[in-house]
């Protein structure tokens, strides 16, 4: 038996490459299709896999072939599978127009970022998914659905028994098909809230984060991740910028530590 935790990326390309399988774990549509898998040792001398970096092509070197107009109702997946026949080759129309960020393009439309991965105009927000962002109570009732519920003023995760057939039996028996209810710490709901805030163009509020946990950031680590670019604040709202977005799980990290 080989220890995978033991190998090299070239030993696994290599060793990929001897089964008869493609050196690559990506898809053919994907842009990392031809990233080279590399390989370092940590202070625990544990090894690390990881791919290297994807340096975006220059825009000056494509060639125009058609143009496009966009209009509204256009989705950048559907004009992707118009042109290209695979909707997840979208990467390739940002290289193209040198865009490293999709929301760039969708911004050039009208719909820009309201939160990481969904679009909007302003005013047409979806109210139902903002209750999640902005870490409102919400109960999840169906099947396998999951909530978080302020229930004498504990926050607590609730998640509803997955399998049909068993949540209406307990539903008709018990009144409700909650196979959990666990307290959430404030350590942790703090953390979820900054989590689910920073996703959103507007921001977490200062104020009423410590208001509600009894905590606030550490100034000098908003302060040094400004400075690189990835959070802003403008007075008691603190913001992750796009580029702070492509990052935001190390960003909340930092924050936390």
């Amino acid at each position: 038996m080989i220890d995978a935790t033991k190998l090299s990326g070239q030993d696994i390309s290599k060793l990929l490459q001897q089964l008869g399988a493609s050196p690559s774990y990506f898809p053919l549509s994907s842009r990392y299709r031809d990233v080279a898998i590399a390989s370092l040792e940590n202070s625990k001398e544990e090894t690390i896999i990881y791919l290297r970096r994807r340096f975006l092509p220059k825009a000056e070197n494509f060639f125009v072939v058609q143009e496009h107009t966009v209009k509204e109702g256009d989705r950048l997946d559907n004009i992707t599978h118009q042109y290209l026949g695979d909707p997840e080759r979208f990467w390739q129309i940002c290289d193209a127009n040198d865009t490293l960020i999709p929301n760039e393009l969708t911004e050039n439309a009208g719909l820009p970022a309201y939160e990481v991965s969904n679009h909007a105009r302003p005013g047409q927000e979806s109210r139902h998914n903002l209750i999640y962002w902005r870490y409102g109570d919400y109960a999840g009732a169906g099947p396998g659905a999951h909530g978080r519920l302020d229930l004498g003023g504990q926050r607590t995760a609730t998640a509803a028994i997955k399998l049909p057939e068993r949540w209406r039996d307990t539903v008709a028996k018990n009144g409700h098909g909650f196979a959990e209810l666990i307290a959430v710490s404030d350590q942790e709901a703090a953390r979820e809230h900054l989590l689910m805030n920073l996703r959103l163009s507007e921001g977490l509020d200062l104020a009423a984060y410590h208001k509600r946990w009894g905590r606030s950031l550490d100034a000098a680590k908003i302060a040094a991740l400004a400075s690189e670019g990835f959070v802003e604040q403008q007075g008691e709202r603190l913001t992750a910028t796009p580029k702070g977005r492509l990052l935001l799980n190390r960003v909340i990290e930092e924050l936390l530590v």
